[in-house]
């Protein structure tokens, strides 16, 4: 973070749309099958659900390791193996910012409140560099 002090302004931007389910953690990356976007400051994101359901997140610190071949930095990460009852939950049809690095990845998955039956929801990924 220290590369963009007194910067406040992003760089580069992208944004896409993950469907997130009950039974296992999505990644929540602009780009699709992919790690954070490089030199991440920010992640906003938007919940398109129906009413009664929400979705949870996760975070994973990234584990740098070094391609002996190529020399070049490789970011890994685990995805969470927790159910969802502990989570930091974001309501059905609201935003959410999120001041990470891209050495944090993000992990959603569905959570119904009572009443709800949803058999997924979307979010909508924005990340900021």
């Amino acid at each position: 973070m220290a590369q963009h002090y007194g910067e406040n302004v992003a760089k580069n931007v992208e944004q896409t749309r993950v469907t997130v389910v009950s039974t296992a953690w999505a990644p929540l990356v602009a780009r699709s099958g992919e790690n954070p976007l490089p030199h991440r400051t920010h992640l906003r994101i938007q919940v398109k659900a129906a009413v009664g359901a929400s979705v949870a997140l996760e975070y994973a610190n990234g584990v740098i390791s070094t391609n002996p071949t190529t020399r070049q930095q490789q970011v890994t990460f685990t995805a969470p193996t927790a159910p969802a009852g502990n989570s930091f939950i974001v309501a059905g049809n609201s935003a959410h910012v999120e001041p990470l690095g891209d050495n944090v990845q993000v992990y959603g998955r569905l959570v119904n409140k009572k009443g709800s039956t949803a058999g997924s929801a979307s979010v909508i990924v924005t990340e900021y560099a």
